[in-house]
């Protein structure tokens, strides 16, 4: 009679529930002989990239567009608002100018 292994856990929940620690998963990239590169920002991000350029949470860029305050957006099409990155870091600096006024003696 052959042994056959018990199945492998699936996830972390699994092995929590059995008390021990879940394993590190590795990511490997088939054909590639190195790790792919951290993700870069292009020209125009989306809301969601504009958010992490930032490093703010995409509900606050949300609120801070709806009350005007947010950077510039640039339409592609009506409803597709896309921000470039040159108009965020002009925001930033603009921040950064109206936030050392205010700060007061260090």
């Amino acid at each position: 009679m052959a042994k056959t292994k018990p199945p492998a856990p699936k996830d972390a929940i699994t092995h929590a529930k059995r008390g021990a620690p879940a394993p590190e998963r590795a990511v490997v990239s088939v054909g590639a002989s190195e790790p792919a590169p951290p993700r870069q920002f292009g020209e125009v991000l989306t809301p969601k990239d504009a958010a992490a350029f930032l490093t703010i949470s995409n509900v606050k860029l949300r609120e801070l567009d709806r009350a005007g305050q947010g950077p510039r957006r640039t339409y592609i099409t009506p409803k597709l608002v896309r921000y470039r990155v040159e108009d965020l870091r002009a925001w930033l600096a603009v921040l950064a100018e109206e936030g050392a006024g205010k700060r007061g003696p260090a």
